[in-house]
């Protein structure tokens, strides 16, 4: 695909995480503007140091509904300023011009039409990317960017761009960020834009955004991204009326319509159908024959099953992300999508392997040279976590196997070499008898002079190694100066290994092989008492079980640094199913042609003749985007640390993977067909890359500490939330019942199971009627946390920032009541109307357990250089 004219490649590739095609950015107009000179024309200003300072910008063109040029363009600087409270000003605005409306190209059409359905949200990117996904949507440029100029606390109005758009009778989506519950103000910017536009005569509704892994925020443009256009649209089919945000709150309801309760006085069980004034409620108790409805003051109700006494909900763990494929250098994908579509499987159970394949091929042959004093090998330690009977095994080893049959190879050459050696041996040894020999015949003539012998014995070669101690494997790394990967099917026995076969823990000695350091062993038998290896390096890789990782995980384990360094990836459970899809074989070829490829790379030599490893750097630009991502995640590691040693730990550790993974697809990409030519240097899609798939194994890190750390009622919990989100997110008490009936023997255990579910604040019961007619069907919608991210701005950054001060009018209280015979949650959405008791965290923020992070700490950046996707 042809690069847009114009763009910087940074650009580009900020406009591609945000999963614009390139042919979308042209049609928007997207362009790179480096000359300060135009930067301070576009942005209307005089001060030119201000624009020295902030240029280069990506700059974002605003068109009439008719196409024509505006003259309007907003500027988004490689260098943000900061505001008088600290705050980066990631977009600059041109000064003193009012605000305007955002139509991307597609959606102009659409405006006079009210019969189009259209999306409103903050920011270009994400208007334009809902416009390539086939929405019509407006952007704002900021959460009060629809309303004009008010002189002295006047009404509230549309600008003139929106004035012009047909309004009356069209359905309007308003989709804000995922963060708007967290943010008073911006909930109250969304009341205010709803009233304006119900004021033109649009229908509005509310779409909530899921959070995305770990609690960050999450916009438009990521959710699409990550979930596509049908998830949207299911979350648009759930939208609910915009709510003032008096009525959002602990406060406000005790129930909502669809809990299940019981009145205190009575032993049968009902279900809410409206609230009503004075916090009573309308209950509908279903018989054989009839339902009645009745209705009861909230001090008569509880609700059904009862709640644990003495603690509050139980947090939500966070799902597990999709691994985001397309982060993969590109002569991998083959491999990883047909191997996880012939077994089936995750791609992330494929992924993981041959990652750590792909960098043990190389081993020490080849460092990311950072600085001087810092290099990092493509070396990966890596579990993949999942209970007994899990399809687990069959992808890794389809992974290594092209490791293991090189190794093979390699094994049976050294012993073609080390039987030539032995008869090149035995003959120099005949030939020596024979020689001195002659020396003592009587004849006094001297014996021949001696003949060198053939040398030392050769090398043992080998590239994969199930042996588990030290001892053993600095024997085989002393032959094999690149390294070795040490696979295991399972991996209890390796850490067992770390102290059974030795008096002291040998986890220091492992570290060295991690980092590919110089290791010495001392032996007591054997021909090599002492054993030095410059670069030692090691992969280490294979399976477990969820309960022995948690054993295996000591805390002096944790101590020392060696969890920190191992990759775990926990795969939610899925049943394993028979399908005709096959690995191509071609595909299958050329992965194994890949891995001899990479293991092809030697290491150079130093003046004393050792190996040492090449030094690969970064590209000019590699190392500045690179220096950005250090200085942010050391903020999130520092972050992380007040949440739990452990998670910071690791964390710590993602820097270091981010460089390995950049490393391993820079060298992908040059061992495949035609890399020769490319230039040896990580540049920066490389970069981006690797940094992408470090914040992905952070986030499931984050989630597996999580699960590790959880007690046996949110196993419980986590259990039921994982088949209901394996069943859509969504699922009726009978369909709970079918998919595992050997659990959920009757309809009440389904139910009870799901109830749970709604009172620890997992999600919420959504009700309808069929369209024959009959008693209301009940489906639990799962909500929490989920698996979306965001590299968008601060809403609450934008202007009126001080209108969070206001009230909510009188007139407005109504709106508090839900609707009655409707049997429809007004406020349902993606994130859940389940309330949480005062003094509860919300569980939309994504608490995860005891041992890792409860906040919105998350990877925020708009450097992001790539977006988890599924």
């Amino acid at each position: 695909m042809n690069t847009p004219p114009t763009l910087l490649p940074h650009h580009l590739a900020d406009l591609r995480r945000s999963g614009l095609t390139d042919d979308h950015v042209r049609r928007c107009g997207f362009y790179s503007e480096s000359d300060p000179a135009v930067v301070a024309k576009l942005l209307r200003r005089a001060d030119r140091m201000l624009a020295n300072a902030i240029t280069p910008c990506l700059c974002l063109p605003f068109f009439a509904p008719d196409g024509r040029p505006l003259g309007y363009v907003r500027c988004k600087p490689d260098r943000p300023r900061t505001d008088a409270k600290g705050k980066p000003v990631k977009y600059e605005s041109p000064a003193g011009a009012p605000n305007r409306a955002y139509f991307p190209p597609a959606t102009r059409a659409a405006l006079a039409d009210p019969a189009v359905p259209l999306l409103v949200t903050e920011g270009e990117k994400k208007a334009a990317r809902a416009d390539q996904d086939g929405f019509a949507c407006v952007g704002l440029v900021g959460v009060y960017g629809w309303q004009k100029k008010r002189d002295g606390g006047g009404p509230r109005e549309l600008i003139p761009d929106l004035v012009a758009v047909a309004w009356a009778g069209r359905l309007v989506f308003v989709v804000y960020d995922s963060d708007l519950a967290d943010k008073p103000a911006v909930r109250l910017a969304e009341w205010h834009l709803a009233e304006a536009l119900a004021a033109a005569g649009a229908v509005v509704r509310a779409v909530r955004l899921p959070h995305g892994p770990g609690g960050e925020k999450a916009g438009l443009d990521d959710f699409l991204a990550a979930r596509g256009a049908d998830a949207l649209r299911l979350l648009m089919d759930v939208a609910g009326p915009v709510t003032p945000p008096a009525a959002e709150g602990p406060a406000a309801r005790r129930f909502a319509v669809g809990d299940r309760v019981t009145p205190a006085d009575r032993d049968n069980v009902g279900t809410v159908t409206a609230a009503l004034p004075g916090d009573t409620y309308r209950v509908r108790f279903d018989g054989k024959g009839a339902s009645a409805e009745k209705a009861f003051p909230a001090a008569r109700l509880r609700p059904w099953p009862p709640r644990p006494t003495g603690a509050g909900p139980a947090a939500q763990p966070r799902p597990f992300v999709p691994f985001p494929v397309d982060a993969l250098p590109a002569p991998l994908v083959p491999f990883v999508a047909g191997v996880a579509a012939a077994i089936p499987c995750d791609p992330a159970a494929v992924a993981l392997p041959a990652l750590a394949v792909c960098g043990a091929a190389v081993g020490a042959a080849r460092v990311l040279q950072i600085k001087r004093s810092w290099a990092e090998p493509p070396i990966v330690w890596a579990a993949l976590v999942a209970r007994s009977g899990s399809v687990k095994s069959p992808p890794f080893e389809l992974a290594v196997g092209p490791l293991q049959r090189l190794d093979l190879d390699l094994r049976a050459a050294g012993n073609d070499a080390a039987r030539a050696y032995r008869v090149a041996l035995d003959e120099w040894k005949d030939a020596e008898r024979e020689r001195r020999g002659r020396g003592r015949g009587g004849d006094g003539a001297e014996p021949p002079p001696a003949t060198d012998g053939p040398g030392e014995a050769p090398p043992k070669p080998r590239c994969v190694a199930g042996d588990i101690t030290i001892e053993s494997l600095a024997v085989i790394l002393a032959d094999n100066p690149k390294g070795v990967l040490v696979y295991r099917d399972e991996l209890a026995s390796w850490f067992t290994g770390l102290t059974r076969y030795s008096k002291t823990d040998a986890t220091a000695d492992w570290l060295q092989l991690f980092h590919a350091r110089p290791l010495s062993v001392d032996r007591k038998t054997g021909d090599k008492l002492t054993i030095a290896v410059p670069h030692a390096a090691a992969g280490v890789i294979g399976t477990i079980q969820p309960v022995v990782l948690a054993r295996a995980f000591t805390r002096d384990f944790r101590a020392s640094g060696g969890a920190a360094r191992i990759l775990v990836v926990m795969l939610p459970p899925r049943q394993k199913v028979w399908t005709d899809d096959d690995l191509p074989a071609a595909v299958a070829a050329d992965y194994e042609a890949l891995v001899r490829r990479l293991r092809e790379f030697e290491p150079a030599t130093d003046a004393d003749g050792r190996p040492v490893p090449v030094p690969v750097r970064f590209t000019p630009a590699a190392r500045e985007q690179w220096g950005r991502f250090v200085n942010e995640w050391g903020r999130v590691t520092f972050d992380a640390g007040e949440e739990s040693d452990d998670l910071a730990a690791a964390f710590s550790k993602m820097e270091g993977y981010a460089a390995r993974f950049a490393l391993i697809h820079h060298l992908v990409l040059r061992a495949a067909p035609g890399g020769a030519t490319l230039p040896d240097a990580v540049g920066l899609d490389s970069l981006e890359a690797g940094i992408t798939l470090a914040r992905w194994f952070a986030a499931e890190t984050e989630r597996v500490y999580a699960a590790l750390a959880e007690d046996e009622a949110t196993a419980g919990l986590r259990a039921v939330a994982d088949r209901v989100r394996a069943l859509g997110g969504r699922a009726t008490v009978r369909a709970l019942q079918k998919s595992n009936s050997r659990k959920y023997k009757t309809a009440a255990a389904a139910e009870a199971a799901l109830a749970e579910l709604v009172a620890a604040g997992w999600g919420a019961w959504e009700e309808a009627r069929p369209a024959g007619g009959g008693h209301p069907v009940r489906t639990f919608v799962l909500g929490g946390p989920t698996d979306d991210t965001s590299d968008t701005r601060d809403p609450a950054d934008e202007g009126d920032e001080a209108e969070a001060s206001d009230t909510r009018p009188d007139e407005a209280e109504e709106t508090t009541d839900l609707p009655g015979d409707s049997g429809r949650v007004s406020e349902l959405s993606c994130v859940s109307v389940t309330k949480p008791a005062p003094g509860d965290r919300p569980h939309s923020e994504g608490a995860a357990g005891a041992s890792v992070g409860r906040g919105r700490r998350r990877y925020r950046s708009d450097d992001r250089p790539h977006e988890l996707r599924g």
